[in-house]
């Protein structure tokens, strides 16, 4: 993942996510026959089953390799952090309209 991002790729991940951690790793990798060797920024995105489809969706539009590396691995949290990450993602409340103020 490139570390200069533009800011609305990281809006849309965020609306999807409750965080988001950069890892700045080196990779090593076969690509087209050849060895590659490559300073990147591995996102690890905390999110829910509801919103990983679109999550799924949103990031390779956004990501500048031609085959992103999108890893799946079903987790729990608990504790503190896990109550805060289930409130975190649940869905916003809606606003109550009180009409326009002039």
């Amino acid at each position: 993942m490139p570390t200069n991002w533009p800011a609305t790729c990281w809006s849309n991940v965020l609306l999807l996510a409750a965080c988001v951690s950069l890892l700045p790793i080196t990779s090593h990798y076969v690509w087209l026959g050849e060895f590659q060797q490559e300073q990147e920024v591995q996102l690890v995105i905390k999110t829910s089953a509801q919103q990983l489809p679109r999550l799924l969706k949103v990031l390779p539009h956004h990501h500048s390799y031609e085959t992103p590396e999108l890893v799946v691995l079903d987790a729990s949290a608990v504790g503190s952090y896990g109550d805060w990450l289930v409130k975190a993602l649940a869905p916003a409340d809606p606003v109550p309209s009180r009409g326009r103020h002039g």
